[in-house]
């Protein structure tokens, strides 16, 4: 479903996980960008990062 802040607090108060994938929809901005620009609206105290890539 599309990022919607207010139903992703919704979400977490019912005790639920969300995952925020994919990126910005911005040219020169990286998924690992829209991660922790989601992080900071939703005032998460950690991301977790899962990668192949070494970095």
């Amino acid at each position: 479903e599309p990022y919607i802040r207010r139903r992703a607090v919704r979400h977490l108060e019912k005790k639920r996980i969300c995952i925020f994938a994919a990126g910005t929809g911005n040219p020169y901005f990286t998924t690992d960008t829209a991660a922790t620009l989601r992080a900071n609206e939703m005032a998460c105290e950690a991301i977790l990062k899962g990668t192949k890539v070494d970095g």
